[in-house]
């Protein structure tokens, strides 16, 4: 039986009902799960929210509301997890693979083989030591069920586990993200954290696809994060306790409860109030976020530039045909005044977009020099287009040899409203200079019209996550229908070179290729960063803003309050 997305949903909401309705109760609490010390200490608490009601999920395989992910980090760790600058950290095992330290290595054949050692004392909520063959038995489920599924999967040759705190993995050609294999990657809707043997073997053995009907997945889940699940009210809260038991020490907080609050004046009030110390996950605009700043002498807001704007061309049967030609895109860029554009929308608080990698990528300054730029400049926007062939009236509207207005389409959501003003923002600087525009709203039921959602005449408009591992997704044979399907085999080389790429110095080469083909061909024309904002408590300690592929949960373990 095939299971789509929305069934794992459906399935998931059935299994946690359990929770409102008593559900099954807990194992008891291991030997030494009492804090030692903290009878007569008040005990430390943060109080959370995420702009959901509800999460659809703890775990990702059943799909992500924004803030679950870090939910998800909160309860069970990686043997490595993605800190707040987008880099990789060891977390229940001793140290991240790579070339240097000798844990991932390559062959001549083209093979390689990644290892992993994992840290002494590193358990599961039960007490049951993590093993290699609990890692083991993840890459089993993820052979089964695609929501388990790492990306590089497909490449995996075999599994060894030599002794119980050793997995060796051999891959049949190099992978870039192979030391991930075990970390959470937030956004990338794959669940690639440790699943205990001892616990879902026997049902994955029986009836692989029972595994996921579990109360495991609600009431009775069990991980290896920071902190361990005590309450779980579907539509209200999620209440989670320190684990005594973490892989390095308790974590200095105590609880911490996780309010589901999905209307934005609703949680405006409950920060101010000081109901609420935090926030996880997109939710708050930046105008909610500012509004907060503004009036909250409690608190912060912190935030990453971590998504990008982009307007996506049409390449398949554009209108007008002319839109193939480089130099129209490149006269229809210089047109827009992207500063004053991320200045009014974003509020000054984010830079222009030269390069489709944001500035909290860790590789962006590194790919720097090779973006090719357009600054605003009406005058070099009007000769552009005209040597295309096209020709002002005397109104200043430009018309081809037919005597056709030149007149371009423009799409964005109706439900993404820095989507929504961005797009009336470009039509606003096109028209000055001589372009027809036809901005058009894409309600919510078109959005999953496939046809429809192709179908685009000339630009799609949309956020989308400004880091290199989404590389692959604009490949020719691998292109979501909403970015217009460029094809060109140049590009794909790049592309299929980056993921191959172990050492750094090359993958920064083929970056850099990457980054130049899309500036310098604009198959995707960015606009500004958006920012994600993070509301921070003054009493609450060493949380920041959620970093690239990242979230503020990635070191919860050293969180605090005063």
């Amino acid at each position: 039986m095939r299971l789509t997305r929305t069934t794992l949903i459906a399935i998931w909401f059935a299994s946690t009902a359990l929770v409102a309705c008593g559900g099954t109760a807990r194992p008891a609490s291991p030997v030494g799960d009492s804090a030692v010390g903290q009878a007569t200490a008040a005990p430390k608490r943060i109080a959370a929210a995420i702009r959901a009601d509800p999460p659809q999920a703890i775990n990702s395989f059943a799909g992500t509301i924004p803030g679950t992910e870090a939910i998800e980090v909160l309860l069970n760790s990686g043997l490595s997890v993605v800190d707040n600058h987008g880099l990789l950290t060891p977390q229940l095992a001793t140290a991240v693979p790579s070339l240097a330290n000798g844990l991932w290595q390559t062959f001549p054949d083209g093979r390689m083989q990644t290892t992993w050692h994992l840290a002494p004392g590193a358990q599961w909520h039960d007490g049951a030591p993590l093993t290699s063959g609990d890692l083991a038995f993840t890459i089993q489920v993820g052979q089964k069920i695609p929501g388990f599924r790492h990306p590089g999967s497909r490449w995996i040759e075999s599994v060894e586990t030599p002794d119980a705190s050793t997995i060796v993995v051999s891959w049949v050609q190099p992978y870039i993200y192979a030391d991930s294999l075990f970390a959470p990657r937030p956004e990338t809707a794959c669940y690639c954290t440790p699943l205990p043997d001892h616990l879902l073997a026997p049902t994955f053995a029986d009836d692989p696809d029972k595994l996921i009907t579990l109360p495991y997945w609600g009431s009775d889940f069990i991980g290896t994060g920071p902190f361990r699940l005590r309450e779980f009210v579907l539509g209200s809260h999620i209440l989670l306790d320190a684990n005594n038991l973490y892989v390095t020490g308790r974590p200095k907080v105590d609880e911490i409860d996780v309010q589901f609050i999905p209307d934005p004046n609703a949680l405006t009030a409950n920060i101010l109030s000081g109901r609420v110390d935090l926030t996880l996950g997109r939710g708050l605009s930046v105008e909610d976020a500012i509004d907060i700043r503004d009036r909250w002498s409690e608190g912060r807001m912190a935030g990453n530039m971590l998504f990008v704007v982009v307007m996506f061309p049409q390449f398949i049967n554009p209108n007008p045909s002319t839109l193939a030609d480089t130099r129209l895109r490149q006269g229809l860029y210089s047109a827009i005044d992207r500063q004053q554009m991320a200045d009014t929308i974003q509020h000054g608080l984010v830079s222009v977009a030269d390069s489709f990698l944001t500035p909290s990528s860790p590789d962006y300054a590194d790919t720097l020099s090779a973006v090719v730029r357009y600054p605003y400049d009406p005058r070099r926007a009007i000769q552009l287009i005209e040597s295309v062939g096209y020709t002002r009236d005397a109104e200043g509207s430009f018309r081809d040899a037919a005597n056709q207005k030149l007149s371009i389409g423009i799409r964005a959501n109706t439900n993404d409203n820095l989507a929504m003003h961005s797009m009336l923002a470009v039509a606003d600087f096109w028209r000055p200079v001589g372009v027809d525009v036809d901005a058009v709203p894409v309600p919510v039921p078109l959005q999953t019209d496939r046809s429809y959602v192709a179908a685009f005449p000339s630009f799609r408009l949309q956020m989308y996550p400004g880091r290199s591992d989404v590389f692959s997704n604009f490949r020719s044979a691998a292109q979501p229908n909403q970015s217009g399907s460029y094809t060109n085999p140049e590009f794909d080389t790049l592309i299929d070179r980056f993921q191959g790429t172990v050492s750094r110095p090359e993958q920064v080469d083929v970056l850099r290729g990457i980054v130049g083909h899309i500036t310098e061909n604009l198959n995707m024309m960015t606009l500004f960063y958006q920012l994600e904002p993070t509301m921070i408590g003054n009493r609450v300690q060493h949380v920041d803003a959620k970093g690239v592929g990242s979230t503020p949960a990635w070191n919860a373990a050293e969180w605090d309050v005063i």
